[in-house]
């Protein structure tokens, strides 16, 4: 790819930097393109990055793209806070520089990309999809969506199931490790107590002790959840996330969390938060039984209906993680953020009741391991952490 400076913000995207960054895909572009218009895209939908929507203007009628989708790191500090600590932009980039091109999914082409880890800045210009469709979240997605798409995630996770050694993904990221799940520990604990304070009207006392339970229990939940059947996951795999086109095609955006771990989070994760939770109950059997058999096709190895939906339930449990950190850790300042929190919030502590998912929460390892030990440690870590501050 061109060999181009990492735009710090909007002023440094110029028609020259534009060419530039799509002189690979499109050789003659740069004597044809006259001038770029830059707008920004996805304001109020809870994005940990900087995104917009550059038109494209030539000198006579070509069969270019008339625009392209530009993502680069956040303006805000907490966003760029959180997204340091999770490694999110690097995920993001090596998806769409090493998977993307061999993923049995679809999502927007990759004209240009860079990174620059120290400094936590990258830059992505994408193929904008604004030709398909895409659908509100909190109305929630059809019987024909969500079916949709399980079955597309399902033919992504059968192609690596329990494959996370093949040469393909040795660049991926490991999410369930007992460091990475250490960081997510601390930060899901940090956030119990603010995020029940601020929605104190979901949580009875059974779901507040569940919550409770699991920041005490991170460390364990994650590995336990993500260490069988592990394949590469989105992540984020949600309603906003997806464009449908016409005859069933559907794809898939926002690669930021994306990385190893076991599947059924992502199917667990999208049925809990995209769809209402009367259209869940309706739906959430047959997309487990066609998630099983789709992954089952592409994997060749069997997974059955009972030993999914057992997966599932454990993976809604997993959707706290998620559900927790948004809302008690970020600025929910803008009204549609604020309600897609609130939504997702509700739906999955909902869900959670409904599918008796807690009962995970009675897993005790056999043994001594590493995930206990560092359990341990991040909760002492955060006890200690709690005392300095009140000291203050």
């Amino acid at each position: 790819m061109a060999q181009l400076d990492i735009p710090a913000g909007k002023s440094e995207i110029t028609r020259d930097w534009i060419a530039g960054a799509l002189q690979d895909s499109f050789p003659d572009m740069s004597e044809k393109l006259q001038s770029i218009e830059l707008n920004e895209i996805g304001v109020g939908y809870g994005l940990m990055a900087s995104l917009y929507r550059c038109n494209l203007s030539y000198s006579e009628e070509l069969d270019y793209p008339q625009s392209v989708v530009l993502k680069m790191s956040s303006s805000d500090p907490a966003s760029l806070k959180l997204a340091k600590s999770l490694d999110l932009y690097k995920r993001e980039y090596d998806f769409y520089a090493t998977m993307q091109p061999i993923a049995k999914i679809r999502a927007p082409k990759l004209y240009h990309g860079a990174i620059d880890q120290p400094s936590n800045s990258f830059v992505l210009v994408l193929e904008d999809l604004r030709y398909m469709k895409a659908f509100n979240q909190l109305e929630g997605a059809s019987r024909e969506q969500a079916l949709a798409a399980v079955t597309a995630i399902g033919r992504l996770h059968g192609q690596f199931w329990n494959k996370k050694d093949a040469p393909s993904l040795s660049e991926a990221y490991q999410v369930i490790t007992p460091i990475n799940a250490a960081v997510v520990h601390f930060i899901f604990r940090s956030n119990v107590d603010l995020a029940i304070q601020k929605f104190k009207q979901f949580f009875n006392s059974r779901l507040e002790q569940v919550v409770r339970t699991f920041g005490k229990r991170t460390t364990e939940l994650m590995i336990m959840s993500g260490s069988s059947d592990v394949t590469y996951i989105h992540g984020d795999y949600r309603l906003d996330n997806m464009f449908f086109g016409e005859e069933g095609e559907l794809a898939v955006l926002d690669w930021q969390v994306s990385g190893i771990s076991g599947g059924f989070f992502d199917v667990a994760y999208f049925l809990t938060g995209s769809l209402t939770p009367e259209i869940r109950r309706i739906v959430e059997r047959e997309a487990i039984e066609k998630y099983c058999e789709v992954v089952s096709k592409e994997s060749g190895i069997p997974l059955g209906f009972p030993e999914g939906w057992d997966f599932y339930r454990q993976g809604v449990l997993s959707c706290l993680l998620t559900a927790v950190i948004v809302s008690g850790g970020l600025d929910l300042s803008v009204d549609r953020s604020n309600d897609l929190v609130v939504a997702g919030l509700k739906r999955t502590l909902q869900a959670i009741e409904e599918l008796d998912a807690d009962e995970f929460l009675d897993f005790r390892p056999s043994r001594f391991s590493a995930a206990v030990a560092v359990n341990g440690l991040i909760n002492l870590a955060y006890g200690l952490s709690t005392l300095f501050r009140r000291a203050k």
